[in-house]
């Protein structure tokens, strides 16, 4: 019998894992996943992907053709119109611990699961839930590349009902930010590391999503996008606005964009701009103190 056994919520897209009802699957270990998990009201989600576990034996990876490989525990493979992405951590001697199949449209997903993942407990099998980085990370990247939408590599924080992102790579003071931002209501905070960007009716969203960097603070979570701030490390607090041109620029290394197929990065291009050309866009030079987030909430008043 095959049953519901475990969901996840990101940026209003439902996972649903189903597999044999005698299954349990765990669920991910890093605390940042406790506001996405389980959610009862998963009915408000515009998006349900669903996600069948296997136990049975994995497909050949020699009759498919590699798109991609990230050089260290995962690769990307093209098989009959589907994508496969398999994990096989170099700790584990490159053994393969998960097969995820994708379909073309990423509505559905098959995981295959090796016996590293399965444990008995209790005479009952448990399976450790390979929905979790880098599997949820990437399934999402495919998905929103479809459904109008991106993760950036931004801590984001929200101000009653309007959302801002702060783009940088590492080192560039996401984290640093982030803690001037907690504890100083109204601001809430969404994510320390990246966000969810997407297009929803007429609107464009920032969600908050599991991935957390540094500061660990991480909400399931959204707002309308209503600016956005290229950070950099400096001697005093400035707002500098740029143009849509110089924004697109700056946002691309930042942006996940699946490079190996030429539709989705077309896609995710063409948001992109989108993105930039209705959303104000600044170089934010800060200090490690709390004045940033006030002059952030004079500008959001204004």
């Amino acid at each position: 019998m095959i049953a519901d056994l475990f969901s996840l919520e990101i940026a209003d897209i439902r996972f649903v894992i189903s597999g044999d009802a005698r299954l349990r699957v765990s669920p991910p270990p890093p605390v940042v996943y406790l506001p996405f998990l389980n959610k009862p009201d998963g009915a408000r989600c515009s998006l349900t992907v669903r996600i069948s576990l296997e136990l049975r034996d994995m497909p050949d990876v020699k009759e498919m053709t590699k798109v991609f490989d990230s050089g260290e525990s995962w690769s990307m493979y093209r098989h009959l119109g589907d994508y496969v992405i398999t994990l096989s951590p170099t700790i584990l001697d490159n053994r393969t611990v998960w097969m995820a199949r994708i379909s073309k449209d990423s509505a559905d997903v098959i995981i295959y699961c090796s016996d590293i993942l399965k444990m008995d407990i209790a005479g009952q099998t448990e399976v450790l839930n390979p929905v979790m980085y880098p599997l949820d990370q990437l399934l999402m990247i495919q998905i929103l590349s479809q459904k109008g939408g991106t993760l950036i590599h931004a801590a984001g924080a929200r101000l009653q009902d309007k959302g801002y992102i702060f783009p940088g790579r590492s080192g560039a003071g996401k984290s640093t930010i982030s803690k001037q931002f907690a504890g100083k209501s109204p601001w809430e905070l969404l994510s320390d590391d990246r966000v969810a960007v997407r297009k929803m009716d007429k609107s464009i969203m920032v969600y908050g999503t599991p991935w957390a960097g540094e500061a660990g603070m991480a909400e399931n979570e959204g707002a309308a996008l209503s600016g956005i701030f290229f950070l950099h490390k400096g001697s005093e607090n400035m707002l500098t606005e740029i143009s849509a041109g110089e924004a697109f620029e700056r946002l691309m290394p930042v942006t996940s964009v699946p490079w190996y197929d030429a539709r989705m990065m077309t896609n995710v291009l063409s948001f992109c701009e989108d993105i930039v050309s209705c959303t104000p866009s600044y170089d934010l030079f800060f200090k490690p103190d709390s004045e940033v987030v006030d002059i952030l909430e004079k500008y959001a008043s204004s």
